[in-house]
């Protein structure tokens, strides 16, 4: 990752996150939920932590949201406010996250 500004320049190796499941893995009813647990490897706390959700059937991306790391192998992702939209998108939706506000993801699961 490269920083600019008007008078610096600095540069960020930034790893990319490999995620290896959820908490919970199965949900019902996403409306009772608020934010799913993501456990894996090479999680940075910054505030470039992203959570992205994509639908399993269109591979369309849903929805971004701030992740939040609690070590560097687990993070929280929150759902969305309007979230019962999301499982309009199909039965499946797919996690991944990012060190870098998006820009590199990890796997999904």
């Amino acid at each position: 990752m490269v920083y600019v500004s008007s008078n610096s320049l600095s540069l960020a190796l930034l790893p990319i996150p490999i995620l290896v499941s959820t908490l919970p893995q199965i949900v019902y009813n996403i409306r009772s939920l608020n934010m799913i647990q993501v456990s894996g490897q090479k999680f940075i706390s910054s505030a470039q932590m992203t959570c992205v959700f994509q639908s399993s059937a269109s591979q369309l991306i849903l929805y971004k949201s701030k992740g939040l790391v609690l070590s560097p192998s687990t993070a929280e992702c929150p759902l969305p406010q309007g979230r019962e939209a999301l499982r309009d998108h199909g039965e499946h939706l797919k996690i991944a996250v990012s060190n870098d506000d998006g820009r590199t993801l990890s796997n999904y699961v």
